[in-house]
């Protein structure tokens, strides 16, 4: 694995209620899966998000943290959506490695099997616990 696409809405970012207020957004980061990829993961590998979000909406939330972020795929920027396998493709082709070195993560499963189907590993985020336990698997 040499590269770890994340989505936002679900994995890098919390909303606590469906009408949150953007003006507040910062606080629905998930702060403990940033540290964890700043300590753990940034280190070894390319980091990216794969998102259905704007690029202003990442530079609004993650602010200073979106240099974490080596690569970003919106679908505001592509043009196309999750689950549609033409956002992998750009994904991938960004990336500069086969699908088989990239690692997606994302919390919807049909998210989950359109990356399934173009030979791209996946985790299924449910929390950061699960996820510090599922990702041992990837981690070299």
């Amino acid at each position: 694995m040499k590269v770890i696409y994340l989505d936002f809405f679900g994995v890098l970012f919390e909303p606590r209620e469906k009408n949150f207020d953007q003006s507040n957004a910062g606080t629905n980061l998930n702060h403990p899966l940033l540290e964890f990829i700043e300590q753990a993961l940034k280190p070894k590998y390319t980091i990216g998000i794969l998102s259905n979000v704007s690029r202003d909406m990442l530079h609004r939330t993650l602010q200073e943290r979106l240099s974490l972020f080596d690569l970003l795929v919106t679908s505001f920027e592509t043009g196309f959506i999750k689950p549609e396998k033409e956002i992998f493709n750009l994904a991938i082709e960004k990336a500069g490695v086969v699908p088989q070195e990239i690692l997606f993560i994302d919390d919807l499963d049909t998210n989950i099997r359109s990356a399934k189907n173009l030979n791209i590993m996946t985790l299924l985020y449910t929390d950061f616990p699960s996820f510090t336990q599922e990702i041992k698997i990837y981690l070299k």
